[in-house]
């Protein structure tokens, strides 16, 4: 997959503490993209609204608390999470799309056939 581009950087005159952010968060990026990846091959086609409705319902628990399987993500994060995975040719456009609930269209992502 697209490793460089979805690695997070430091420069190499950073001290070491900015080395060792740029690693944990690449780490964080790799589990909460798998997460997104997750919701559409267990729900489907989505867009980026559903993604986010379904988000919170696949990783609640009774508390109403994400568990261990869905880090915690913004709306903004699951899309550019969503946006990354496509730079990846993990999802692709399905060449549909849906009313959000503003009104407007938005696409439909889905997972490459």
């Amino acid at each position: 997959m697209a490793r460089m581009l979805m690695e997070a950087r430091c420069r190499r005159s950073d001290p070491a503490t900015s080395r060792a952010a740029a690693r944990t968060a690449s780490m964080a990026m790799t589990s909460k993209r798998l997460a997104v990846l997750h919701l559409f091959e267990r729900w489907g086609p989505m867009t980026d609204e559903e993604v986010s409705s379904r988000y919170e319902l696949d990783g609640s628990d009774p508390s109403g608390h994400l568990g261990r399987c869905c880090p915690n993500q913004s709306e903004s994060g699951l899309r550019t999470r969503r946006s990354e995975l496509v730079r990846m040719d993990q999802l692709v456009d399905s060449g549909r799309t849906k009313r959000m609930s503003t009104g407007r269209q938005a696409i439909v992502w889905s997972v490459p056939e």
